[in-house]
């Protein structure tokens, strides 16, 4: 990279970074004594930051303090907190070498200022130096990652081409760096060249289960680079090479006995099948399933996994695909009718009178506790996306014993009261049995069907996660924009 294409992508990233260096911090946030810090040198501040993780969970599980999600929220804010003292002050140094930029850069990192690392680590490759070292390379990749968030992929690119050209190289490294520019180039509606980097993600990533020191990094980095370059062909409408994508997918998983990877890859074809119009063979595919695991996974406690998984969604593979079915035996709507709906007075609603709409059946119970995780995306979607086209229909029904007149006025008063209490601002449609979750596959809570504009079932999904959450929004906004 010429030395004025760096100086462009550092004015670039500095212009955006809101970066102001002066003065020595004061005072002490309780994470290190100030005035220690003046004879630290920048590397020991950095491997102290680093390594804040490990030592405090160490520390905790020496005192018996018991570990919770809320425990590690904390600890990682304090990690982040004390980067940013630490970065601040090798800021506040009159002296620098380039390796202080380098540190600072990587601990603007650890906190979180994404912006400030690559304007670091940038002033960092101007200064004279070693040119081929394991940070010089560490310093591109980072700022790659940096500059094509931003979108700015030519830039991007011109680093990532300095990487490929120097040595030494991490795969792990340009796996990300290839993934990252995938989903840049995505964002843009450059779909070509997203399925090209994508492809080379998955590609590099095979590589990587013995550079990582932890298997199930490895393995995550694996996945998510197999799906990228799947999703990259899909969206070309490049259906071998889409094929191609899952099948290696499934091939590797299956040499490295992960259930996990296997049957997401596994799960991902039959899908993609039925959605592409080919319903049938995405069904026999199902049923050939069987045979091919056991002649491609020799474990048994892997085989016995991937085998319950496939089966638990048997039922989701023959209901996508199909039309949409009625909804029956409504007892109540929250609030009296259902947008776009003229009447349930037959007690139940025909969801093709939301046809050109796309309808997020979310099916939940009040004692439901990963159902909860979903109210805030629920609300936001309703907001944000209703004008849209999306249609949001809480679907319950009937929990306590006492089924009668009496009982279920005191249910309904029980949701009226909660609705309320959550704010939530889509229609809840209450059933008196099962009916409907039998009908849609929703027998484990909480479960989310969609429905596209021409009335077709087109995603169901049991269970909630942050990542499962990530993953309806992005086929609610594939949908809508069909």
């Amino acid at each position: 990279m010429t030395k004025k294409a760096l100086f462009l992508v550092f004015l670039l990233l500095f212009a955006s970074s809101g970066v102001a260096q002066s003065g020595r911090p004061t005072g002490s946030n309780g994470l290190g004594a100030t005035n220690d810090l003046g004879a630290m040198s920048s590397a020991e501040l950095f491997t102290k930051a680093e390594n804040y993780l490990r030592d405090k969970f160490t520390e905790l599980e020496v005192n018996k303090v018991p570990y919770s999600e809320d425990l590690e929220r904390k600890v990682r804010k304090e990690q982040k907190l004390l980067a940013a003292k630490y970065a601040a002050e090798i800021a506040s140094r009159t002296e620098s070498a380039p390796l202080d930029y380098y540190y600072q850069g990587r601990l603007h990192w650890i906190a979180g200022n994404r912006d400030r690392a690559a304007v670091s680590l940038a002033t960092f490759l101007q200064r004279p130096g070693d040119t081929e070292s394991v940070k010089t390379q560490n310093a591109r990749a980072l700022i790659v990652d940096v500059t094509a968030k931003k979108g700015e992929v030519e830039a991007a690119e011109v680093i990532f081409g300095d990487y490929l050209k120097t040595t030494p190289k991490k795969n792990s490294e340009i796996a990300s760096m290839h993934k990252q520019l995938a989903l840049s180039y995505t964002k843009k509606g450059s779909y070509e060249e997203a399925a090209a980097h994508a492809g080379s993600a998955f590609e590099t990533a095979k590589t990587l289960l013995f550079e990582f020191k932890s298997r199930a990094k490895a393995l995550n980095v694996l996945l998510d680079a197999g799906i990228t370059a799947f999703e990259g062909f899909r969206r070309i409408d490049e259906s071998e090479k889409a094929i191609a994508s899952l099948t290696a997918l499934r091939q590797y998983a299956a040499k490295v006995n992960s259930h996990s990877v296997y049957y997401r890859a596994v799960d991902e074809h039959i899908r993609y099948l039925i959605d592409i119009g080919k319903r049938m063979e995405g069904l026999k595919l199902y049923d050939a399933s069987f045979i091919t695991l056991d002649r491609e996974i020799e474990n048994n406690s892997v085989k016995t996994e991937i085998r319950r998984k496939l089966a638990k969604r048997k039922t989701h593979y023959k209901i996508l695909g199909t039309r949409a079915r009625t909804l029956g035996s409504i007892y109540s709507v929250m609030p009296g009718k259902v947008p776009g709906v003229a009447s349930n007075a037959k007690k139940q609603i025909d969801l093709s009178d939301f046809e050109g709409k796309v309808v997020l059946l979310d099916f939940w119970a009040t004692w439901c506790g990963p159902c909860y995780q979903a109210f805030p995306k629920l609300v936001k979607w309703q907001n944000d996306l209703s004008a849209d086209g999306l249609v949001i229909l809480g679907m319950t029904r009937f929990y306590a014993e006492d089924k009668s007149a009496v009982g279920k006025r005191g249910e309904l008063k029980f949701l009226r009261e909660f609705k309320e209490k959550w704010e939530l601002n889509y229609p809840f449609i209450v059933a008196s049995n099962q009916t409907n979750q039998i009908n849609y596959g929703a027998l484990s809570l909480p479960t989310a069907v969609l429905i596209d504009r021409k009335g077709n079932i087109r995603y169901i999904e049991s269970g909630t996660s942050k990542s499962r959450l990530v993953e309806i929004e992005k086929m609610i906004l594939t949908l809508l924009e069909e």
